[in-house]
């Protein structure tokens, strides 16, 4: 499923607390989440990198995992790549 297809992130039930921050997180930053249908550990934060908060795993979608990892990490990298308004 595209990036555009997908819900915005919000909150489910059973979620972790991992998970709540982060979409949290991303609304207070304008980060433009997305939760891709069936799939409970993941975030896509733009049509190319995923998230996956209870890791704090960044993902980009044609590379390897960045050696890097957790929420602070994500907004700095998303902003060092002009995917985030700093």
């Amino acid at each position: 499923m595209s990036f555009q297809n997908m819900l915005p992130a919000e909150p489910r039930p059973g979620d972790s607390p991992q998970m709540r921050a982060a979409i949290d997180r991303f609304m207070l930053e304008g980060v433009d989440a997305r939760r891709p249908a069936g799939n409970h550990h993941q975030l896509k934060v733009a049509w190319d990198v995923s998230y996956y908060p209870d890791k704090g795993t960044i993902l980009p979608d044609r590379g390897s995992k960045l050696p890097v990892s957790g929420l602070d990490a994500l907004i700095g990298y998303l902003r060092e790549t002009g995917r985030l308004a700093s």
